[in-house]
Formats: C-alpha cells, sequence, structure tokens
C-alpha cells in the first residue's frame, strides 16, 4: 500500500520530534553520566563540558544530515553554532591548563 505524500511528510514531523527528544535526554544522561564517572583532570566540571558537547555535535550531526529540507535547516544552523562554541572551549580551556 503506497503512502501519500502528506502522510509521508507527517510521520517524517513526528520522527524528527522523537529524534529531537532523544538528544535532549541524551545530552542529559552524558552530562550525568561524566558527573559519575571518575575522571583524569583536575576538574570534574572541565570533563563534563568537553563530554556534553562531543555528545551534542555528534548527536546533531546525525540529525542535520538525516533530515533534508527546509524545515530541518535550523538542526545544521545549530550544528555549527555547537561546533563554534566547543572550538571556543577547547582553545579556552588549552589556555587554562598551558600556563
Amino acid at each position: 500500500m503506497m503512502e501519500t505524500p502528506a502522510i509521508q511528510n507527517k510521520e517524517k514531523v513526528k520522527n524528527s520530534k522523537l529524534n529531537v527528544w532523544l538528544i535532549i535526554l541524551n545530552l542529559i544522561l552524558a552530562f550525568i553520566l561524566s558527573l559519575t564517572v571518575p575522571n583524569p583532570g583536575e576538574s570534574k566540571y572541565v570533563w563534563s563540558l568537553i563530554m556534553v558537547l562531543l555528545v551534542a555535535i555528534v548527536s546533531l550531526a546525525i540529525y542535520s544530515f538525516s533530515y533534508h529540507g527546509e524545515g530541518y535547516n535550523w538542526g545544521k544552523w545549530l550544528l555549527g553554532f555547537t561546533i563554534i562554541v566547543a572550538v571556543i572551549t577547547f582553545f579556552i580551556l588549552l589556555n587554562l591548563f598551558v600556563t
């Protein structure tokens, strides 16, 4: 049985919303995990920040390249913003620990 484009679009939107909630849940779980696992560095919060940023980048990359279309461009913009924040955070942390 062939589905109409309207039904396919409705399913795509429903799956997209579900994926967004799963990404948020994934970030929360990564943060909780990063606080409970012993870390090799001095600050527990630095490790948490790095882990959450990496999980955010991977999750948003999968999401933004899975959904195509005009309505899903915000995922690519959010991915770009997260990468910029991660790079800035990396250089700030690098300067803090090197000096």
